[in-house]
């Protein structure tokens, strides 16, 4: 990925860190193709997005938002569902997902 580009995916990162209301990791080693396309599926369902995302491109972005805390979470494969606004659709979702 060239340099403009990275810097372009951290400001939008960046710019849904900040305005998110919950930001859930999850490391989605060992999902099959098809359970992967279902959580995207009922994620969408919720209003909720799902990025699978650069530890290194996701730790820039996470600077000066109230998200950078999580930084220490960023290791192996991650990706992460953004909720903007009801923060407990995405937690119900992932917790059905998780259980099955």
């Amino acid at each position: 990925m060239k340099k403009e580009k990275k810097q372009q995916v951290v400001a939008e990162l960046h710019e849904k860190l900040s305005r998110a209301k919950a930001v859930f990791l999850a490391d989605f080693r060992g999902m099959s193709v098809g359970k992967a396309t279902s959580l995207r599926d009922e994620l969408r369902k919720a209003s909720v997005e799902y990025k699978v995302v650069k530890n290194t491109l996701l730790e820039l972005a996470s600077r000066e938002t109230d998200k950078e805390s999580l930084s220490s979470h960023y290791v192996g494969p991650t990706a992460m569902a953004l909720s903007y606004d009801d923060p407990v659709s995405a937690a119900k979702v992932l917790s059905r997902f998780a259980k099955e």
